[in-house]
This record gives structure tokens, sequence and C-alpha cells, in this order.
């Protein structure tokens, strides 16, 4: 599970399990997608994969 600390809040998400939680409460998602629009909608936390950070044409 990845946390972010927002102020004295814990927001936590798990891309395996797709659930996120809040303070304690936890929301489950049928998919990645429906998971990562509400972590933006909601939160404004955008999921980049480490790969989509390179780029392999600048050398």
């Amino acid at each position: 599970m990845q946390t972010l600390n927002l102020n004295e809040n814990v927001l936590g998400w798990d891309c395996d399990t797709l659930e996120v939680s809040y303070n304690g409460k936890i929301k489950t998602f049928d998919t990645v997608w429906e998971l990562e629009e509400y972590l933006d909608h909601r939160y404004g936390v955008l999921l980049v994969s480490e790969e989509s950070l390179t780029d392999e044409t600048l050398h």
C-alpha cells in the first residue's frame, strides 16, 4: 500500500487489491482506472508508472 500524509490525515491506495483508504475508511473499486480516477478527482493524486517517467529517446 502506498500512503500519503495530507496534513493530519493519511491517504493510502493499493493497485493490487483496488482499495483506497482515508483515515481508516476503505473504498473498493472494480478496475485500476476507477481507482485512478477517484484519486485524481477526489484528492488530486495522479498515479504514474516509473516507466512513463523515463524517455528512452533521451540519451
